[in-house]
């Protein structure tokens, strides 16, 4: 009896020790300390067109993807190698193309944001809500500005992520598109205009 009671007793020592093994190696890396960025493109599409009318809500869907990341403000915690972008929200019911390059509070908009971490196959998926969004013109040059509340989990949690992006079209043509025949339906970034994602 003795013996079998030291073999059980040896058992769960060896088993205590490789759980602890496993949860070392299970340990999630430092969080991220400092800045990342990454350029992106990509666009938002409304479900129905902008007009010259107002009245109605008007959801619309976003998607961007970004590989070229600068990680040299990040002093610790995973590199960012690429990010993929999906959002979802609604215009409020003022929206028109009286409004288009004016600052409006968006309805309750979602970002999903997957990020490539160096060293890893596996994508760090992250959800968030927007915070603030402005829309700022620069002569002909209109950007997006946005700012996401903290992330709420993953490597990134507690950071707020901003999105600068310049649309590819100017004011006069996206006002033009909007006011004309088929309204505006949709948004692109970053190929004519500069647009990236920073923390």
């Amino acid at each position: 009896m003795r013996k079998n009671v030291l073999i059980f007793a040896a058992i769960a020592a060896i088993s205590i020790s490789l759980f602890s093994v496993s949860a070392a190696s299970a340990t999630a890396p430092p969080a991220p300390n400092g800045a990342f960025s990454c350029g992106l493109t990509g666009s938002v599409t409304l479900k129905k067109p902008l007009t010259p009318t107002a009245g109605f809500k008007l959801s619309f869907k976003g998607a961007a993807t970004g590989t070229n990341c600068d990680n040299s403000g990040l002093t610790q915690g995973p590199h960012v190698t690429g990010v993929s972008i999906t959002a979802s929200g609604t215009l409020p019911p003022t929206s028109s193309c009286s409004t288009l390059l004016t600052t409006q509070q968006l309805l309750k908009t979602k970002i999903q944001i997957k990020f490539a971490v160096a060293g890893t196959t596996a994508k760090d998926v992250d959800n968030t809500f927007v915070q603030t969004f402005g829309v700022a013109t620069n002569g002909s040059a209109v950007t997006l500005n946005i700012v996401t509340q903290p992330i709420n989990r993953g490597a990134f949690m507690g950071h707020n992520l901003k999105f600068v992006l310049g649309t590819d079209l100017d004011a006069s043509t996206l006002e033009s598109k909007c006011t004309g025949t088929s309204g505006l339906s949709m948004i692109a970034f970053g190929s004519g205009g500069s647009a990236s994602l920073s923390s």
